[in-house]
């Protein structure tokens, strides 16, 4: 039993007045909790971190992801047309909160996904409200999740979006996470665009906003250590 159903039991049982208010503080502690415990057994049961590289050409891997129970997503991906190695499904996104509102939507349109069939959003401390409004979405929206990285992080201003998302599972679901297409700066073409400029873009992107050196090494320290699982290399 959660220890907070415990400490709810225990507040009832030494109570001795006031049933009705009893009652009905048990029953709506409750349900706040089951909701949440549901929430989160769902988006930590089984997920899978779907990243955009080029790894995941000719892997085959579209059926071994659709049959995850959640599935993230990471900024431009497209499932259309590579349905074969990066599968359908698509439960939750973190779609960077600088693109357009335009183009957030039509990323959505491209997979054929809507905003209320989607179980997560993950955003950037301080920018809930720039990414909510860009989206349509209520800022209070329980499913935009912010990272607060407080065991993993620090040693990075601006973490890439893949490694960004990996760390904030890790610490939201405290066990290895599986990952595809997300390979630490090791590849930096991408399976929608295997073209060489775009990975110079790319490699030019990173060294100017990112921490490729670093991030690559913890990244690498993380599979080491098998918290971190990816599926196509």
């Amino acid at each position: 039993i959660p220890s907070d159903v415990v400490n709810i039991i225990l507040f009832v049982y030494s109570m001795k007045k006031n049933t009705t208010l009893i009652i009905t503080i048990v029953f709506v502690s409750l349900l706040f909790l089951i909701c949440g415990y549901s929430y989160k057994s769902k988006m930590c049961r089984r997920v899978i971190i779907v990243g955009n590289a080029d790894t995941l050409l000719g892997k085959n891997l579209g059926s071994v992801i659709d049959s995850y129970d959640d599935v993230i997503r990471i900024n431009n991906f497209k499932t259309k047309g590579y349905e074969k190695d990066v599968g359908t499904k698509t439960t939750g996104v973190h779609i960077n909160e600088s693109i357009s509102s335009e183009r957030m939507h039509q990323i959505l349109g491209e997979n054929d996904l809507k905003l209320e069939n989607l179980k997560w959003f993950g955003v950037r401390p301080g920018q809930r409200d720039k990414f909510s409004g860009r989206m349509g979405l209520n800022k209070y929206d329980s499913r935009i999740e912010t990272y607060n990285l407080t065991k993993y992080g620090g040693w990075c201003k601006n973490l890439t979006s893949g490694t960004l998302v990996i760390l904030h599972f890790l610490e939201k679901c405290n066990h290895p996470v599986d990952i595809a297409g997300i390979t630490g700066y090791t590849q930096s073409g991408s399976y929608f665009d295997t073209s060489q400029k775009y990975k110079e873009s790319m490699q030019q992107q990173n060294q100017k906003f990112h921490c490729p050196s670093i991030e690559k090494k913890v990244f690498q320290d993380l599979i080491k250590l098998k918290r971190v699982r990816p599926i196509d290399l």
